[in-house]
């Protein structure tokens, strides 16, 4: 699965900026710098968030209420976007 790092600045692209965020936090319920997003070649995000932990630990996702939904590590993560990308 090939794929390009890509910095937008948010102070030069204050859309893409505003785009993205609400994108994370409609989504994971939080925000946060730096954003990380995994992207289709379309440029339509995955998945994204600001920080995992990392692996071979978890915690909970904020906001979700005290039930026993976990907020996954990276490793977790990356193992989720390649499922996604080869189905």
């Amino acid at each position: 699965m090939p794929s390009s790092p890509i910095l937008i600045d948010g102070e030069e692209r204050p859309d893409l900026d505003t785009i993205y965020h609400n994108y994370s936090e409609a989504v994971n319920a939080t925000g946060g710098w730096p954003l990380n997003l995994f992207m289709t070649p379309g440029l339509y995000p995955i998945s994204g968030g600001a920080s995992w932990p990392g692996p071979g630990t978890e915690h909970s996702l904020p906001g979700d209420g005290g039930d026993d939904e976990t907020y996954n590590n990276f490793l977790a993560v990356s193992r989720k976007i390649h499922t996604f990308w080869v189905e």
